[in-house]
């Protein structure tokens, strides 16, 4: 059995886990275990350790996997001929590189780019990099500054509130220039 850490080493440390390799470890027996029950090995298909291993779990229980992504822009008919709006805001919890890989975020703006419509990142936290920033109009954290991961988490709401009139001003002046 192969097991492929990747995702732990990605996603687990932005999901707030310490002992990667602990983690690697136990995910890695688990695999292997399941392997050897099924005679088949789901540990490094596409998609396995999406929505933090859930894709594991739906092949293994037989299921198939779609970008998430494209199911969302499928269920709310976000394709090219219906994508029309003045200006897109798509965010998550943290975006950094990652955010560039395949996650909704990304989606949007390359959709909302191809269309022309500005697109505006807003985020619980922002790890800012130059392929990030290249990829939206604006990329921009709801933390008014240094703060505890619990402080944001109870404020969430009037902190995402209050960056988002900030923002939407931001974008409200500019179309009167």
């Amino acid at each position: 059995m192969r097991w492929n850490p990747v995702s732990i080493k990605v996603f687990g440390a932005q999901k707030g886990l310490h002992d990667l390799a602990g983690a690697d470890a136990v995910l890695a027996r688990f695999a292997g275990q399941c392997a050897a029950l099924l005679g088949r090995d789901h540990a490094l298909a596409a998609g396995a350790g999406a929505a933090g291993g859930l894709g594991f779990a739906v092949r293994v229980l037989g299921g198939t996997l779609r970008p998430g992504a494209d199911f969302v822009f499928e269920a709310h008919r976000l394709t090219g001929d219906t994508f029309d709006y003045d200006w897109v805001i798509t965010g998550e919890g943290r975006s950094d590189r990652q955010t560039l890989m395949g996650k909704g975020p990304a989606m949007i703006a390359r959709l909302a780019r191809s269309k022309h419509i500005p697109v505006t990142l807003l985020s619980g936290a922002v790890d800012y990099s130059d392929e990030l920033e290249a990829s939206f109009d604006g990329c921009f954290s709801i933390q008014p500054g240094p703060v505890s991961l619990d402080y944001a988490m109870r404020n969430a709401e009037p902190l995402l509130r209050q960056a988002g009139r900030q923002v939407a001003a931001l974008f409200l002046k500019a179309k009167q220039l």
